[in-house]
């Protein structure tokens, strides 16, 4: 799934970010944050996170 912003400006330039998130299964997905400064031709990578589901302490 991919989810974007509209586009904003910032110190006089204009970027879109995104947030993909893939390689989803039962207990785990991992997620990109991404900016782009050439309407989405290209992207640099923010932040990749992989999250996994706690295990049951019980």
């Amino acid at each position: 799934m991919e989810l974007r912003t509209a586009p904003f400006e910032r110190n006089g330039k204009t970027f879109i970010s995104r947030m993909v998130f893939h390689n989803i299964r039962e207990n785990s997905f991992d997620w990109d944050w991404q900016r782009s400064a050439d309407e989405g031709q290209s992207w640099q990578d923010l932040w990749n996170i992989r999250y996994e589901r706690m295990k049951d302490k019980g």
